[in-house]
């Protein structure tokens, strides 16, 4: 048999499990937690690196490429991302949404320390 054929020749039973489920649907909306401001923030670090009179190319090998290498390694990181530009270095470091920021701050701090 063909649903809309048992449909069609049990309608009370159609309609009972329609309504079944409408209420069944009400009451799961009603009871979904909903927050007016939900808190969305990306845990991120930022790292800035000054050096007077440094070219970009010089910032990028001798502070960069230590710094990158070293941090990559830090627990729950999803990405890297820098810049050079005369003078300063700019790093974001992006940790999985979750990531306790504290902790990963002492992390970096902790790593930041041994980059050569």
């Amino acid at each position: 048999m063909k649903l809309t054929e048992i449909s069609i020749k049990r309608p009370v039973a159609t309609i009972v499990l329609m309504l079944t489920a409408l209420i069944l649907g009400i009451y799961g909306y009603f009871q979904m937690p909903i927050d007016f401001l939900p808190d969305i923030t990306y845990p991120m670090i930022k790292v800035y690196v000054y050096w007077r009179g440094a070219t970009p190319e010089e910032i990028n090998d001798n502070i960069a490429d230590p710094i990158e290498r070293t941090l990559s390694t830090v627990d729950d990181l999803d990405y890297l991302e820098s810049s050079s530009i005369e003078g300063m270095y700019t790093l974001l470091v992006n940790f999985s949404y979750g990531t306790d920021v504290d902790v990963a701050y002492q992390d970096v701090v902790a790593k930041m320390g041994l980059a050569t």
